[in-house]
């Protein structure tokens, strides 16, 4: 068993443009809040930040000009989100968009974690199309948005589940999956089918009765999706000795 930080939205995020060219935007189909986003309601005008970068945000130079207050716009990519997120409320950011890439199977609305709370600020993922939208339009003239963000973050407790089989010498190999999936994911790919490989696998080594000559380790993580919760909080409760067994 283990704590962790439980995000929760408690009521639908809402995301449009202003006057000029208002626009409402559709939740899960142009954008979501990011797991651990700050939660209130800010206008300001959009900001694209390298847009057609790779690596957009990443380092704090790349917001250079950047005005204060305004809603910065990055693109994913190059490294974590959180990272992002952090560079942008450092440069002065009231809000936070990060899009989508645009390649095959990057299009939709990122629905990531900032790891832990404390950002501060909204954190919206956005598809790729209307994160290319926003930058168009930004760099034709002014484009004004409102984002309203409604969440909180408490503690709250999850298990892993370990299993071992013995093997004949010193020594364990580990072999791990997780229980959890994004809301908006295809669990049963991510990661129901790991999950299952790891329980056949234990199934097989039953029927046949396998005496490996290292023991196998049968572990199913609580809370992965949140930031590998579980699995660093089970090392993190191993002795060193423990862990030096792991090989």
């Amino acid at each position: 068993e283990f704590s962790f930080n439980l995000f929760r939205e408690t009521r639908p995020p809402r995301f449009e443009r202003v006057p000029p060219g208002a626009e409402l935007y559709r939740h899960e189909r142009d954008f979501v809040t990011m797991r651990y986003s700050g939660g209130g309601t800010v206008s300001g005008r959009v900001a694209p930040v390298e847009p057609d970068s790779t690596s957009s945000g990443c380092e704090r130079s790349d917001f250079g000009g950047f005005t204060r207050g305004a809603v910065a716009l990055l693109r994913r990519g190059g490294c974590f989100l959180f990272m992002k997120a952090t560079n942008a409320k450092a440069a002065g950011a009231s809000a936070v968009l990060i899009a989508n890439e645009g390649g095959p199977g990057r299009t939709a609305p990122i629905l990531g974690t900032l790891v832990r709370p404390g950002i501060g600020i909204p954190v919206l993922g956005i598809s790729s199309t209307l994160g290319t939208e926003l930058a168009r339009s930004s760099a034709a003239g002014a484009v004004q948005v409102r984002i309203a963000v409604s969440a909180v973050t408490r503690r709250s407790r999850a298990v892993n589940v370990i299993a071992d089989l013995p093997g004949r010498k010193d020594g364990v190999v580990l072999l791990g999956a997780h229980l959890d999936s994004v809301a908006s994911g295809p669990g049963v790919n991510d990661n129901g089918s790991g999950s299952s490989l790891v329980l056949e696998i234990a199934r097989q080594a039953r029927r046949l009765g396998a005496r490996p000559a290292r023991g196998l380790r049968f572990a199913f993580w609580g809370a992965e999706e949140l930031g590998l919760v579980g699995s660093s909080a089970y090392v993190g409760s191993l002795s060193a000795g423990e862990r030096g067994r792991l090989a």
